[in-house]
């Protein structure tokens, strides 16, 4: 950098800070994997391609005003050492933080193995990706191409909602995108495979490493059929009460002085303790189908007034930065007809750009056989496959099979165990078939290449095949944007009143 001024790199600027935006200009133009360093030496002569450097390195917390010019009179020479991360994209400190990591790479498909004595996969209790991240020897299918190209835009006028039936990995996408944004995650390994790269005009470290995880699971949401309305709205009360709490302890060092003067802790005290800290919350929502399964109950209404309201009236005001919402596919879509839910998301759940998130396809099948050592495990897994109900996931047009990942790896860990023949291998492999990308989805679709969202008319396609569901008459009083349930009838079902 020949010059600086006052606006981009003032004379204020410390050398550490030099350093971070030297870091942060090459990532977003260079694919490398190399990072910058946090040490700097200066230079005192060069000869030919050998440079020649001072013993002693730079103290990073002098500011560039307190430099002489040097050997240049518009510019002052520093040496920086890069260093190889793998494909970390987030900030490392120290350099050596994270532990060397073979990628082995097969058409779209990709495996990540941090070293480690032994080659173990993944069970079906291995959910949390920056625990993985730092698991010696745990061969993990690569999924998080997906992070970037749907999450790299600043700001997003919907949060997404995406829906697979049980055992694909929805928990571990769903940990693998808060990793990512995560402000207490460690260093966790993300793809850098050419077909996953990003447009280098967007800035998709902007949030990286920065912002606060607002957690809900809502299988932590317990109903019952003999509940009054009074217990259902404690129930909510109560959820948010441990949401809200979990939140404060978890950040409470980088909350300051405001925790301990808070009284509360609750939802609303975490959401207004991160904006006042200065962060952006990124909400994450997992099983949001749990408690509502086949069809509607009665208390569902009390989750939408009194639960999702709230988070949906936070997210449009900017106080909930970003999200993704999973679920079961159960064939049923809780809150679909709410024209406020209809508003504030979009579900992905039909479409192509998330189609492969979960569950494995047979690349990702086949190179985790490579990177694990089992021969033929693509071949296992498809003498095993038993096709899930049509009403699982209603697709049309072009389509590929994915595997349900639980069930692969399941069958992965028989044939690491012991030397199986494929027609031995007694395990069953759940499979679905889910929309292939192709150039009209392409080119409509503009969440990974421009600052926008789906447009409408896609969002009414893809909400299309849960309309359907949503026939009965005493469900259609529901799609007004402010209902409140007032009373239970004697068939269950819950009356409403516009407010």
């Amino acid at each position: 950098m020949p010059f600086f001024d006052d606006e981009g790199f003032p004379p204020t600027m410390t050398i550490a800070e030099l350093l971070r935006a030297m870091d942060k200009d090459h990532i977003q133009n260079c694919g490398c994997a190399i990072r910058v360093g946090r040490e700097a030496w200066f230079l005192n002569k060069r000869q030919q391609d050998n440079f020649q450097v001072t013993p002693y390195t730079v103290p990073i917390d002098r500011t560039l005003a307190e430099f002489d010019v040097g050997l240049d009179p518009v510019a002052f020479h520093l040496v920086v050492r890069g260093h190889s991360v793998g494909r970390t994209l987030l900030d490392v400190d120290p350099p050596d933080a994270s532990q060397p990591c073979e990628v082995i790479e097969q058409n779209d498909a990709a495996v990540f193995k941090p070293a480690g004595p032994k080659l173990v996969v993944p069970d079906g209790n291995c959910t949390d990706y920056a625990k993985m991240c730092r698991t010696e020897g745990l061969v993990m299918v690569d999924k998080t191409r997906f992070v970037l190209p749907q999450f790299s835009q600043p700001t997003h006028n919907r949060l997404a909602v995406f829906r697979r039936p049980a055992g694909f990995g929805k928990t571990t996408l769903l940990s693998i995108m808060t990793t990512y944004f995560d402000v207490l995650c460690p260093p966790a390994f993300y793809s850098f495979m050419e077909c996953d790269r990003v447009p280098a005009h967007l800035n998709y470290l902007d949030a990286a490493a920065g912002m606060m995880i607002l957690h809900m699971d809502f299988t932590d949401l317990h109903f019952n059929n003999s509940m009054s309305l009074e217990a259902m709205y404690d129930v909510c009360d109560e959820f948010l009460a441990a949401v809200g709490a979990k939140f404060v302890g978890r950040y409470s060092n980088h909350l300051g002085d405001a925790v301990r003067a808070t009284p509360g802790r609750d939802y609303y005290a975490a959401i207004a303790l991160a904006h006042n800290a200065g962060y952006e919350v990124f909400l994450a929502i997992d099983n949001y189908t749990a408690p509502f399964k086949h069809s509607c109950t009665r208390w569902e209404g009390v989750a939408r007034v009194h639960i999702i309201r709230l988070i949906l009236e936070d997210f449009a005001q900017g106080r909930i930065h970003r999200g993704f919402i999973t679920g079961t596919d159960h064939g049923y879509s809780p809150f679909a007809t709410w024209d406020r839910f209809a508003e504030l998301t979009i579900d992905l759940t039909h479409g192509s750009e998330l189609a492969t998130a979960c569950g494995l396809t047979c690349d990702e099948v086949e190179v985790l056989g490579v990177a694990a050592g089992i021969d033929d495990l693509l071949g296992d897994v498809r003498s095993a496959a038993v096709s899930l109900a049509p009403k699982a996931l209603a697709v049309a047009g072009h389509t590929q099979p994915v595997f349900c990942t639980r069930d692969v790896l399941a069958l992965a860990q028989q044939r690491m165990s012991v030397e199986l023949h494929q027609t031995s291998v007694a395990t069953t492999v759940a499979v679905m078939d889910v929309p292939v990308q192709d150039a009209v989805d392409s080119d409509d679709s503009d969440l990974g290449d421009s600052d926008h969202t789906l447009v409408d008319d896609e969002i009414q396609h893809s909400l299309k095949s849960t309309d359907d569901a949503w026939a009965s008459g005493s469900l259609a009083a529901a799609k007004a944007a402010d209902l409140q349930p007032i009373k239970v009838d004697d068939d269950g079902e819950v009356e409403y009143v516009s407010l």
